[in-house]
């Protein structure tokens, strides 16, 4: 093969390895967000809406709009971008969706039984990733002590991810503090207000 030739084929070839790195490579998304910070288990469920021991079922990935719709869109004090011009903030993030049936509700409205769907930033939709600094490892089919406060669409978050979540160790059935920057005290607290409530 003449030279010519030869840098023409490597340049082909070179550009199709370029061309196929640009249409698999993956898009990352990285929120950082501020929670409230909880002094202790009690605080923690002031700020709760819903404390349960539950297990996952499932997890799925999704963007979700979180702007809340007003009720009276033409209303400028329940919908404040009335009027505006231009473009509007995007208010759809990526999040993993849990499935999470209830064994044990030491506050709110869920059942044992129940399944609730609990939401955290981070996930993966397609070529699409998303990382959140606060996210928590969640395994489905592993059982939690969860602190939730649930948003208007029905669907829980964690008050604040670093603190909400305790893992049950299933062959104890004790409450580890690795997830929950409460710690070891945390996760006796969560522990004892499930026991509280009828639970484990």
């Amino acid at each position: 093969m003449r030279p010519r030739l030869l840098t023409r084929a490597l340049l082909a070839a070179l550009t199709l390895a370029v061309l196929a790195a640009c249409s698999s490579a993956e898009e990352t998304i990285t929120y950082a967000a501020d929670f409230p910070a909880h002094e202790n288990v009690d605080a923690l469920v002031q700020g709760s809406t819903d404390v349960i021991q539950g297990r996952v079922l499932s997890e799925r990935s999704e963007w979700i709009n979180v702007a809340a719709e007003p009720s009276d869109p033409n209303d400028p004090n329940e919908n404040p971008a009335l009027g505006a011009s231009g473009d509007q903030p995007n208010s759809e993030f990526l999040f993993t969706v849990y499935e999470v049936q209830v064994e044990t509700s030491a506050k709110g409205s869920a059942q044992p039984g129940d399944v609730v769907l609990v939401r955290q930033l981070g996930g993966q939709v397609g070529d699409q990733i998303a990382v959140a600094t606060s996210a928590v490892p969640i395994e489905v089919g592993s059982t939690y002590v969860m602190f939730l406060s649930t948003m208007p669409d029905g669907m829980a978050e964690f008050p604040n991810p670093l603190e909400s979540v305790f893992e049950i160790d299933p062959a104890t059935s004790v409450a580890l503090p690795g997830l929950s920057r409460l710690g070891a005290e945390g996760a006796r607290d969560a522990a004892e207000l499930i026991a509280a409530a009828g639970g484990s």
